[in-house]
């Protein structure tokens, strides 16, 4: 592009209007630098993508009305006991439970006498009795704007989950072009969100069904919750493959307490780190200590994030257990007669390694402040 904006002031320079030109070219690169590719490009695709989304959304609601299914509450069962209790025969008080029914469930439809009629034909099939004790269990299809039943289900859980995608990448984009840290290698990993997102949804959806339900997967009739969880793991996309890698342990478990190298179930070792607490300066000891009080915490090299912490025993020994094999930074910390004592190492986890001694000594400042209180 360079070339031919040259090329074109050349000859505006030769009809005497370099002036214009100047202005014409400021135009084009001001231009470019404000929707050049590397910075904004991917923020508008991504608004756009998730506008067309939300559109697509409430067309196909307003097209296709959603439904849901309705349990009456003990308030509803209340007054149809009554009704029932306040009747003589049982086609009237079925007659009577269905005009109640009909006016709470469905409120202002045209077709209320079509749907008593329907409501009372199911009430026929139970004697006075029975029905008292059947209406708790009965679930009615009432009208709703989402899709909470019927073969829909499935598709309301994918739009909701590609609305936490789309919200998530426009989140993160634009604070990285507010940061001047937007990069464009990120954009496939956005990308492949919105493809293994509502994939990962559906299948956990599924695995609720299956390990918190009674072994079966229903998949006619869902809550609003749903829809509420189904947002959160498109929103939190990375951590919904975690969670599916936990869910992986529990289906599909490698090794076990057996196993001589400690593997976990997600093939990693797993060690425990045992040590020692050692005071530098013992000097300021004048009694023997008991370092029950003492604190300690092991965090990643590369993370600062405290994973594991535990406390020392009275002779100052501590075990972390369970720890994975890899770099970690161990820290500690010990109060001894108002003197606080602290410490790091840097550990590596490793099968087959040895005891570590973590050293505790006084900062400076409490060297400074044990001194002044003697004086």
């Amino acid at each position: 592009m360079y070339f031919p904006i040259l090329s074109f002031r050349d000859k505006l320079r030769d009809q005497g209007t370099m002036a214009n030109s100047c202005r014409i070219h400021n135009l084009i690169i001001s231009v470019l630098t404000y929707i050049k590719p590397h910075e904004r490009w991917w923020f508008y695709v991504a608004t756009i993508a998730t506008t067309i989304v939300v559109a697509m959304y409430i067309v196909l609601h307003l097209v296709m009305p959603g439904s849901e299914l309705k349990y009456l509450d003990k308030e509803q069962l209340g007054v149809i006991n009554s009704i029932l209790d306040d009747s003589v025969g049982g086609a009237e008080s079925r007659t009577q439970v269905a005009i109640y029914l009909a006016d709470i469930l469905y409120p202002g439809r045209q077709d209320q006498e079509v749907i008593r009629n329907e409501i009372k034909e199911r009430l026929d099939d139970y004697q006075r009795a029975q029905l008292r004790a059947a209406l708790p269990t009965l679930p009615f299809t009432i009208d709703s704007f989402f899709w909470l039943c019927g073969t829909c289900v499935f598709l309301e859980l994918i739009l909701w989950s590609l609305f936490g995608v789309g919200a998530s990448i426009l989140y993160r984009v634009s604070e990285a072009i507010s940061k001047d840290e937007f990069q464009i290698t990120k954009v496939p990993i956005h990308i492949a969100k919105l493809i293994y997102a509502p994939l990962s949804t559906v299948v956990i959806f599924l695995s609720i069904e299956v390990f918190f339900g009674d072994g079966s997967i229903v998949v006619d009739d869902i809550s609003s919750w749903a829809i509420v969880l189904a947002f959160i793991l498109g929103f939190y996309s990375g951590r919904t493959v975690e969670l599916l890698r936990r869910l992986k342990d529990v289906i599909l478990p490698l090794g076990g307490e057996n196993d001589p190298l400690g593997r976990s179930a997600a093939g990693q070792i797993r060690v425990a780190l045992k040590g020692q607490i050692v005071l530098a300066s013992t000097d300021l000891i004048v009694d023997q200590v008991d370092f029950s009080t003492a604190a300690l915490w092991l965090s990643a090299t590369d993370n600062p994030a405290v994973i594991k912490s535990t406390n020392a025993d009275q002779s100052g020994s501590f075990s972390f257990g369970d720890v994975v094999e890899g770099n970690y930074e161990l820290r500690g910390e010990f109060n001894y007669k108002d003197i606080v004592f602290g410490g790091a190492t840097a550990v590596k986890v490793a099968v087959g390694m040895k005891e570590v001694s973590l050293v505790l000594q006084p900062t400076q400042e409490e060297l400074f402040r044990f001194m002044g209180s003697q004086n």
